[in-house]
């Protein structure tokens, strides 16, 4: 994706867009993490359901959707390397 033609707005509203499945499914598996036993009783903590593959489910969805928007930006993430290597060595 090509974002050297777009203004800063579009740029930053893009970006945000294109993170947003990627914030939901963090919060969800912090959420799920937190939320994992409850208690009914006094010392008694117990699973409200199996809720385990729906954890391994959202942890995959977000490791491929990082991989997806790497490969997506993969061009200006080498720019922005290439740049501050080349500042470095100066």
């Amino acid at each position: 994706m090509n974002l050297d033609s777009m203004s800063k707005s579009k740029k930053i509203m893009i970006i945000a867009l294109l993170m947003l499945p990627l914030f939901v499914s963090v919060s969800l598996l912090t959420y799920l993490r937190v939320s994992w036993q409850v208690e009914i009783a006094p010392g008694e903590m117990l699973s409200p359901i199996e809720d385990k593959p729906l954890f391994v489910g959202l942890l995959i969805f977000a490791l491929g959707y990082l991989f997806f928007l790497g490969m997506l930006f993969s061009d200006n993430i080498q720019e922005l390397f290439n740049k501050r290597f080349s500042l470095i060595r100066r």
